[in-house]
């Protein structure tokens, strides 16, 4: 996208007409009959006009594909699914929702343990955390958000679930290696619930 061909430059003639050049190219700039002033003087107007366009097309292909990414939030909680003669048990559910522009593609879910420089130098510590498949609510992993749309994955929320204190990050992987984490406040708000319920 943005390819500029320039043809005809220095072409002259006596008939005050415009050229229509063929080319493959996506922008093609054809500059013909200009050995009159006022036929110069359009068509410089027109070639930088052209050239400015092309530039333009190629920069915003560029920041479309560069940097213009997909906004999200993901928001975590302790849920239920409740119907007419159904009530589960508690779990952790696990909300992402895509602002776009574009899609998300989640690979799945994602845990890890940072540590300090201070704590004998460890390293970090990641998991790859599958869906639980035996949940009717969860999504099957890879999954697709479009624009405005949100998914939600239920895990279950139990002693020495991954809310125990092993990981202090979580959130989602999409497909071009992005984590989308769950905020810190949202975290702190989870292991408080945890402790709540089943103690230190």
């Amino acid at each position: 996208m943005g390819t500029v061909m320039l043809t005809n430059v220095g072409m002259t003639g006596g008939l005050s007409v415009w050229i229509i050049p063929k080319s493959m190219h996506n922008l093609c700039i054809g500059i013909g009959s200009i050995n009159k002033g006022e036929l110069m003087d359009i068509a410089i107007i027109i070639s930088i006009t052209s050239l400015l366009i092309a530039c333009i097309s190629a920069s915003w292909t560029i920041y479309e594909k560069i940097f213009l990414r997909p906004r999200s939030k993901v928001t975590a909680d302790i849920s239920i699914i409740k119907s007419v003669d159904y009530e589960s048990k508690p779990m952790v559910a696990i909300t992402i929702t895509n602002y776009g522009p574009g899609s998300i593609i989640i690979e799945f879910i994602h845990a890890e343990k940072r540590y300090c420089f201070g704590k004998m130098r460890k390293k970090n510590k990641y998991a790859f955390i599958t869906e639980d498949y035996t949940n009717p609510g969860n999504h099957k992993l890879p999954y697709e958000i479009s624009q405005y749309r949100y998914m939600t994955q239920f895990l279950p929320f139990e002693k020495d679930c991954i809310l125990d204190g092993e990981f202090s990050f979580i959130g989602f992987k999409d497909s071009i290696n992005r984590i989308h984490y769950i905020s810190k406040n949202n975290m702190k708000e989870l292991f408080k619930k945890y402790r709540n319920e089943f103690g230190e």
